[in-house]
């Protein structure tokens, strides 16, 4: 459990309080920033690899993504189909850290997501997208 803790708190999920434990890392401006930044930064570096090994497989998949994403009819469905998408894009890159770290960045961006929504909707959370 610490580990797990440790790990978490090393992706700045959580932040460790002394005596009181661990809580999840507030968001803040600078947070939604430097995600947004590491995102795109990433994703290009990613889809330059990724590019020349696209099959008609894959752009299938690109394009069912985004089909799913404009039906969506919830926060959840398209924050899913989002990831689909820009999973999709970079499948084919050959470099695992680099799709690893992407993906910890999607996470984390669909935290602030759901967290955005929660907090305009005055916490009742994410119910339908509108369009």
């Amino acid at each position: 459990m610490r580990e797990a803790f440790r790990q978490l708190e090393a992706q700045h999920l959580v932040v460790s309080v002394p005596r009181r434990g661990v809580r999840v890392a507030p968001l803040d401006a600078n947070s939604v920033k430097e995600i947004a930044e590491m995102r795109a930064a990433l994703e290009v570096v990613a889809l330059r690899d990724a590019a020349p090994r696209l099959t008609s497989a894959h752009l299938a998949r690109i394009e069912l993504a985004l089909i799913e994403g404009d039906n969506a009819e919830t926060l959840q469905e398209f924050e899913a189909a989002n990831r689909a998408f820009h999973h999709a894009l970079v499948a084919s890159c050959a470099m695992p850290r680099l799709l690893a770290s992407l993906d910890r960045l999607q996470w984390a961006n669909s935290r602030l997501v759901f967290a955005m929504a929660r907090h305009s909707l005055g916490g009742r959370g994410p119910t339908r997208t509108t369009a």
